[in-house]
């Protein structure tokens, strides 16, 4: 279970209630940023700082087609090779 910065500050809040004060409610909101900016950079493309996308293989269903059309994936095919990349950057195209 992940909790949220909120649910960490309203927790902070009820200090007696969940055992969690001070510098430990600082530390797990650092770790939170941290995790986000680890997240935002794992999703950027190396060579020119775009979105990286997942590259979705097999047959597409409707969902697929949308999130396709929404930028949101990129439909790779039905064939699926050891060396096919997962992702792709929606700004340059290169694939990873």
């Amino acid at each position: 279970m992940s909790a949220s910065p909120e649910s960490v500050k309203a927790c902070a809040e009820r200090q007696s209630s969940c055992g969690v004060t001070g510098r430990k409610i600082e530390y797990v909101l650092d770790l939170m940023r941290i995790r986000e900016q680890i997240r935002t950079l794992v999703n950027r493309c190396g060579d020119c700082g775009g979105r990286m996308v997942p590259i979705v293989y097999g047959y597409p269903n409707p969902e697929l087609w949308e999130r396709a059309e929404a930028g949101e994936a990129v439909i790779g095919g039905c064939v699926v090779e050891s060396t096919s990349p997962s992702r792709v950057c929606r700004n340059c195209g290169k694939a990873r």
